[in-house]
Protein backbone atom coordinates (compact mmCIF):
# COMPACT_ATOMS: atom_id res chain seq x y z
CA UNK A 1 0.00 0.00 0.00
CA UNK A 2 2.77 2.46 0.84
CA UNK A 3 4.47 1.76 -2.53
CA UNK A 4 1.29 2.80 -4.32
CA UNK A 5 1.16 6.02 -2.31
CA UNK A 6 4.82 6.74 -3.03
CA UNK A 7 4.32 6.15 -6.78
CA UNK A 8 1.23 8.33 -6.81
CA UNK A 9 3.14 11.10 -4.96
CA UNK A 10 5.99 10.98 -7.47
CA UNK A 11 3.55 11.07 -10.38
CA UNK A 12 1.56 13.96 -8.84
CA UNK A 13 4.67 15.99 -8.04
CA UNK A 14 5.93 15.64 -11.61
CA UNK A 15 3.29 18.13 -12.81
CA UNK A 16 4.27 21.81 -12.89
CA UNK A 17 2.86 24.01 -10.15
CA UNK A 18 -0.11 26.16 -11.10
CA UNK A 19 -0.98 29.60 -9.81
CA UNK A 20 -3.86 29.38 -7.36
CA UNK A 21 -4.79 33.04 -6.99
CA UNK A 22 -5.61 35.70 -9.58
CA UNK A 23 -3.30 38.71 -9.90
CA UNK A 24 -6.11 41.27 -9.54
CA UNK A 25 -9.48 41.13 -7.82
CA UNK A 26 -12.04 39.91 -10.33
CA UNK A 27 -15.76 39.20 -10.40
CA UNK A 28 -17.68 36.52 -12.21
CA UNK A 29 -19.76 37.24 -15.27
CA UNK A 30 -23.46 36.84 -14.65
CA UNK A 31 -24.47 33.20 -14.66
CA UNK A 32 -20.95 31.88 -13.99
CA UNK A 33 -20.85 32.28 -10.21
CA UNK A 34 -20.18 28.90 -8.67
CA UNK A 35 -20.56 29.73 -4.98
CA UNK A 36 -19.94 32.44 -2.42
CA UNK A 37 -18.47 31.94 1.00
CA UNK A 38 -18.53 35.09 3.08
CA UNK A 39 -17.14 37.81 0.84
CA UNK A 40 -15.05 35.43 -1.29
CA UNK A 41 -16.01 34.55 -4.85
CA UNK A 42 -15.55 31.28 -6.66
CA UNK A 43 -16.58 31.17 -10.31
CA UNK A 44 -16.69 28.81 -13.23
CA UNK A 45 -15.37 31.15 -15.97
CA UNK A 46 -14.94 34.77 -17.02
CA UNK A 47 -14.20 37.82 -14.91
CA UNK A 48 -15.01 41.50 -14.50
CA UNK A 49 -12.41 43.98 -13.23
CA UNK A 50 -14.41 47.25 -13.41
CA UNK A 51 -13.89 49.20 -10.14
CA UNK A 52 -17.57 50.18 -9.95
CA UNK A 53 -18.69 46.55 -10.22
CA UNK A 54 -16.05 45.49 -7.69
CA UNK A 55 -17.34 48.09 -5.23
CA UNK A 56 -20.93 47.09 -5.98
CA UNK A 57 -20.05 43.46 -5.22
CA UNK A 58 -18.27 44.36 -1.98
CA UNK A 59 -21.27 46.42 -0.89
CA UNK A 60 -24.10 44.15 -2.06
CA UNK A 61 -22.97 40.59 -1.33
CA UNK A 62 -24.66 40.68 2.08
CA UNK A 63 -28.00 41.57 0.49
CA UNK A 64 -27.74 38.91 -2.22
CA UNK A 65 -28.90 41.29 -4.94
CA UNK A 66 -25.71 42.10 -6.89
CA UNK A 67 -27.04 41.09 -10.31
CA UNK A 68 -30.35 42.92 -9.91
CA UNK A 69 -28.69 46.15 -8.75
CA UNK A 70 -26.08 45.85 -11.52
CA UNK A 71 -28.89 45.62 -14.10
CA UNK A 72 -30.51 48.77 -12.69
CA UNK A 73 -27.20 50.68 -12.88
CA UNK A 74 -26.57 49.56 -16.46
CA UNK A 75 -30.10 50.53 -17.46
CA UNK A 76 -29.90 53.94 -15.76
CA UNK A 77 -26.42 55.06 -16.83
CA UNK A 78 -24.48 52.21 -18.42
CA UNK A 79 -22.32 52.45 -15.25
CA UNK A 80 -21.20 55.97 -16.17
CA UNK A 81 -20.56 58.03 -13.00
CA UNK A 82 -20.69 61.23 -15.09
CA UNK A 83 -24.13 60.46 -16.52
CA UNK A 84 -26.73 63.22 -16.31
CA UNK A 85 -30.33 62.48 -17.20
CA UNK A 86 -33.92 63.70 -16.87
CA UNK A 87 -33.08 67.10 -18.39
CA UNK A 88 -30.20 67.66 -15.96
CA UNK A 89 -32.05 66.53 -12.83
CA UNK A 90 -30.60 63.01 -12.40
CA UNK A 91 -26.97 62.19 -11.62
CA UNK A 92 -24.41 59.42 -11.56
CA UNK A 93 -24.74 55.65 -12.00
CA UNK A 94 -28.19 55.29 -10.41
CA UNK A 95 -29.55 58.61 -11.74
CA UNK A 96 -30.60 60.04 -8.40
CA UNK A 97 -32.61 63.27 -8.24
CA UNK A 98 -31.41 65.73 -5.59
CA UNK A 99 -34.75 65.92 -3.73
CA UNK A 100 -34.99 62.12 -3.46
CA UNK A 101 -31.35 61.95 -2.38
CA UNK A 102 -31.93 64.56 0.33
CA UNK A 103 -35.06 62.76 1.53
CA UNK A 104 -33.24 59.43 1.95
CA UNK A 105 -30.17 61.08 3.51
CA UNK A 106 -32.53 62.49 6.14
CA UNK A 107 -34.46 59.22 6.54
CA UNK A 108 -31.29 57.11 6.98
CA UNK A 109 -29.50 59.83 8.97
CA UNK A 110 -26.57 59.83 6.54
CA UNK A 111 -24.63 62.57 4.80
CA UNK A 112 -23.81 60.83 1.52
CA UNK A 113 -22.68 62.74 -1.59
CA UNK A 114 -24.91 62.43 -4.68
CA UNK A 115 -21.88 62.94 -6.97
CA UNK A 116 -19.89 60.05 -5.46
CA UNK A 117 -20.55 56.75 -7.23
CA UNK A 118 -19.48 54.92 -4.05
CA UNK A 119 -22.12 56.81 -2.06
CA UNK A 120 -24.68 56.19 -4.80
CA UNK A 121 -24.09 52.45 -4.41
CA UNK A 122 -24.44 52.67 -0.63
CA UNK A 123 -27.62 54.76 -0.79
CA UNK A 124 -29.17 52.62 -3.52
CA UNK A 125 -28.60 49.40 -1.60
CA UNK A 126 -30.15 50.91 1.54
CA UNK A 127 -33.18 52.16 -0.38
CA UNK A 128 -33.70 48.85 -2.20
CA UNK A 129 -33.45 46.94 1.08
CA UNK A 130 -36.03 49.18 2.78
CA UNK A 131 -38.30 50.27 -0.08
CA UNK A 132 -37.68 47.96 -3.03
CA UNK A 133 -37.03 49.11 -6.59
CA UNK A 134 -39.84 51.69 -6.85
CA UNK A 135 -37.39 54.61 -7.18
CA UNK A 136 -36.26 53.04 -10.46
CA UNK A 137 -39.69 52.16 -11.89
CA UNK A 138 -38.74 52.08 -15.58
CA UNK A 139 -35.50 50.15 -15.20
CA UNK A 140 -37.02 47.78 -12.63
CA UNK A 141 -39.64 46.86 -15.20
CA UNK A 142 -37.27 46.75 -18.21
CA UNK A 143 -34.54 44.70 -16.54
CA UNK A 144 -36.25 42.78 -13.74
CA UNK A 145 -39.88 42.61 -14.83
CA UNK A 146 -41.02 44.31 -11.61
CA UNK A 147 -44.10 46.54 -11.90
CA UNK A 148 -45.08 49.24 -9.46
Amino acid sequence: MSIAIALFSLWYLSFPARATAPQAPILPKEGSLSFVQGNSLYWANGAITDPILLHLWDSSWQYGNYYEVKRIAICESNLNPKAIGDLGLAFNIFQWHQESWDLYNKLFETNLDIYSWQDQIEMTLKVIKEKGYKDWVNCAYKTLGIRY
